[in-house]
């Protein structure tokens, strides 16, 4: 976690009014399920990458329980052609893995500084405005670090939830993608050769399937929700990424995080809502009207709305009008 607050010191929320409203009063951020966010890859682009780096590893354990088999006098194993055994066994074993998985993760985005234009620090990032349409947004300035504190008091309410805060990793950086996944990509790629020796011995029945995905779920999710296409890149993204615990272990006492919905462009969207018993509030050090027509009055507006505290208020001076018919997204 020091190396986010170390890169990033601020992160920045965009919204739109009912977004800003809903957070300074419930104290409160909502997490959007990954299903209903704006990037239609979100949590499956890694699944392809994943099944090439283990085709590989498969196969050679294939190969290798195979001539073991061989070796020993006993049935040489499947005859079906390695290759294709590999490709079938992994696409089964990912497809698994995203059907455990796929129903519960939820995401709360923040944009990353960009310290290398001070005018964007200031002012917000233009892609992020447009996306917000001619009723305009808001940018929330978090202390990183602060925030880092509020989850981990979060954590500490919700043990059965995984919960973590991180960076995204964009499809364009293989030195950052080794640095931060070869350690989750060793486990799967350990626990999908287990898969092929119980396959092979014909051992795998639903109990094994089980206690195998339990044991690579959450460095399934981690890697999941933070590998990103590079045409997002602009963003910079660190995101809250909260995965909450079965429905099953609610019913046996252990508590999470509350699911909820609520409706938006047009339907209905589930969420986690974070820092319920927190004060929020006291990790937003500044609130940016994002430009619009009437950007003056939204900050005077926002001024009382925040009433003594100590967050500044100021206006983005990009000089951007929404189209008449755009629409927004929190």
């Amino acid at each position: 976690m020091p190396d986010i607050w170390d890169e990033h010191k601020k992160l920045y929320h965009y919204t739109n009014w009912d977004g800003l409203l809903g957070i300074l009063k419930s104290k409160s951020l909502w997490a959007t399920h990954y299903r209903f966010l704006n990037d239609s890859s979100e949590f499956t682009f890694f699944g392809n990458r994943l099944i090439s780096l283990l085709e590989g590893v498969v196969d050679d354990e294939y190969e290798r329980l195979r001539g073991k088999k061989s070796r020993a006098g006993r049935r040489s194993g499947p005859s079906a052609d390695p290759n294709s055994f590999a490709t079938n066994f992994v696409n089964i074993l990912v497809s698994s893995h995203y059907k455990v998985t796929e129903r519960e993760v939820y995401i709360a985005s923040f944009c990353g500084e960009h310290k290398e234009s001070p005018y964007v620090q200031d002012n917000g990032l233009l892609s992020q405005w447009r996306a917000y349409g001619p009723g305009g947004g808001f940018a929330l300035v978090f202390d990183t670090r602060k925030l880092w504190d509020l989850l981990a008091l979060e954590a500490k309410r919700f043990p059965a939830d995984g919960i973590h805060l991180s960076t995204c990793v964009y499809s364009d950086d293989e030195d950052t993608f080794e640095r931060e996944f070869s350690e989750q990509i060793g486990t799967l790629a350990e626990n999908a050769k287990r898969f092929v020796g119980l396959a092979l011995n014909r051992k795998l029945n639903e109990h094994d399937q089980t206690a195998l995905y339990e044991e690579t779920l959450w460095p399934f999710v981690f890697c999941c929700s933070r590998y990103k296409h590079c045409g997002f890149k602009e963003e910079n993204e660190v995101r809250v990424v909260i995965a909450p615990a079965p429905f099953e272990a609610i019913k046996d006492g252990i508590t999470s995080i509350a699911r909820q919905s609520r409706y938006r462009n047009g339907q209905c969207t589930p969420y986690v809502s974070l820092f319920e018993s927190s004060e929020i509030t006291s990790a937003v050090e500044r609130v940016i009207v994002g430009p619009c027509k009437d950007k003056m009055s939204r900050a005077a507006a926002v001024r009382v709305i925040l009433g003594a505290t100590h967050i500044e208020v100021t206006c983005s001076d990009i000089p951007f009008v929404g189209q008449p018919n755009g629409t927004g997204a929190d």
